[in-house]
């Protein structure tokens, strides 16, 4: 099943291509914007060189904070381009404000199949970065904890069906009753049966749940 990565880089290498179409996945950041009324997150591309480049602007009464950074995938450090732009704070309190923005944009690292044609959609993702000790470095480097993967899903005509690292559960959903009571399984791991087998096992878990 899913288990704790070292680094950021070796929780992407848990499947490189989709388990049903073989595409090759993508990599990406992805997040739930929190801040989306004062703060614009932009992600610049996907991993390259084994990194993560970003850049954001934060908008309050006091004045915009600009910053440009990467996440170091190999290494699991949150990096801050110098300097920080900032028209209201210190250099040592804009480095901290823009850690706690960054936390605030709940990043987490998806990677999923980029295929139009496979119906399957299949993808993963990780935990959210969160940096609990802002007291970073002297270099401005900021570690982000370890890395877990958390849900490993697919879609198989209405339903979604995810392996829940957080329940230890393989959970089906209708996509057309998301309120609806999941059916609950023991774990399935998906990388152990072929696309086929899978597929039937869920089709046939569905038909007579």
């Amino acid at each position: 099943m899913l288990y704790p990565h070292d680094t950021i880089e070796d929780a992407t290498k848990y499947q490189r291509k989709c388990i049903f179409c073989h595409s090759r996945l993508n990599i990406s950041l992805a997040g739930l914007p929190k801040r989306s009324k004062d703060s614009n997150f932009k992600s610049k591309y996907g991993i390259r060189k084994k990194r993560f480049d970003f850049s954001f602007e934060h908008y309050s009464a006091l004045g915009d904070l600009k910053a440009d950074g990467w996440v170091d995938a190999a290494n699991n450090f949150l990096v801050f381009d110098k300097p920080l732009s900032s028209d209201y704070l210190s250099p040592e309190d804009v480095f901290v404000s823009a850690v706690k923005i960054f936390n605030d944009f709940w990043l987490r690292v998806q990677c999923y199949c980029p295929n139009r044609k496979c119906d399957r959609k299949y993808q993963f993702n990780t935990n959210t970065f969160h940096i609990h000790n802002i007291s970073c470095s002297p270099d401005k480097k900021c570690l982000i904890p370890k890395i877990y993967l958390l849900g490993e899903t697919f879609v198989v005509g209405q339903y979604f069906v995810m392996n829940n690292l957080t329940t230890l559960k393989t959970e089906i959903y209708s996509t057309e009753n998301m309120d609806a009571q999941p059916i609950i399984l023991d774990p399935i791991d998906f990388s152990h049966l072929s696309a086929e087998r899978l597929l039937n096992k869920i089709k046939t878990i569905i038909t007579f749940s």
